[in-house]
């Protein structure tokens, strides 16, 4: 990444919605911020190069990876578990060699883990684990060296 130091938090504000008891990302509520968020994080990711970006199977999930991918000019691959099965959907090919996972936050719904063994099972190359909100800590699976980061504070 380019900037590690990447903070979004005015940026991911007003997507933030509540319960009271849980928060997540409402990318309908605000779509230029999506859109600015989605332009920053690719600048930030660019000089890692990755040729697409994955996320889980979820309409903001799915929103947030189209627009960093749009940024980027790269596909998205999204994740899906049905009864124990875990796809990934389009297949990946052969020009697809780096990938950057990305998520709203890291969740039971949304696990990194699983994510990441897919991804590295088909020889894919993981450049960073990003996601806006925090959730999930880093899983023991995710090597160290790979950038995972919280975009957003608070």
């Amino acid at each position: 990444m380019n900037d590690p130091g990447l903070d979004l938090t005015a940026l991911v504000a007003p997507l933030i919605a509540s319960d009271h008891d849980l928060r997540w990302i409402d990318t309908a509520s605000d779509p230029l911020a999506v859109d600015e968020i989605g332009r920053a994080i690719s600048d930030s990711v660019q000089s890692a190069r990755p040729d697409a970006v994955a996320c889980w199977v979820g309409d903001d999930e799915s929103v947030l990876a189209h627009t960093v991918a749009r940024a980027l000019r790269v596909p998205v691959i999204r994740a899906e578990e049905d009864m124990g099965l875990l796809t990934l959907e389009p297949n990946l090919g052969d020009s697809v060699h780096s990938v950057l996972m990305l998520a709203t936050s890291w969740s039971r719904r949304c696990p990194p883990g699983p994510l990441y063994s897919m991804l590295t099972e088909r020889g894919k190359s993981v450049t960073a684990v990003l996601s806006l909100l925090p959730g999930a800590s880093k899983p023991e699976i995710i090597p160290e060296e790979v950038p995972y980061t919280i975009l957003a504070r608070g």
